[in-house]
């Protein structure tokens, strides 16, 4: 009884690592898009060039270009740094991911302040 009792337990740890795993090892693509969108009405103009950094890998997204970085884990700190009106300005937010693997990340819109800057695919 008492070994039955420890390999049962024995594998329902595994399977919670495996879990665990499976979650936070599984990398994730975020496509940058600086395209011009307009939703409801509302342009969002493309910026000129755009800094993006996700966990330490960084990227620059020129206008109407999409550029891809890969991040592994769910809970992800994006930063972008633009340039409007020769003023420098750096956006901090916090970016979570489905498992589903795949995510849009629209930058005017991120930058122009709209909620739905990004979309699941």
């Amino acid at each position: 009884m008492r070994g039955f009792l420890i390999k049962s337990t024995l594998i329902v740890v595994i399977i919670i690592f495996a879990i665990f795993l499976f979650i936070y090892g599984k990398e994730h693509k975020v496509y940058l898009d600086n395209k011009s969108i307009t939703v409801n009405n509302v342009e969002y103009a493309s910026y000129p060039s755009v800094t993006v950094k996700i966990d330490g890998k960084s990227t620059v997204v020129r206008s109407r270009r999409r550029k891809v970085l890969y991040a592994k884990g769910p809970y992800h700190k994006i930063i972008v740094e633009y340039t409007k009106d020769g003023t420098k300005t750096t956006i901090e937010k916090n970016l979570k991911l489905d498992l589903n693997g795949i995510v849009i990340v629209n930058l005017p819109e991120l930058i122009d302040g709209y909620e739905n800057w990004q979309q699941k695919k």
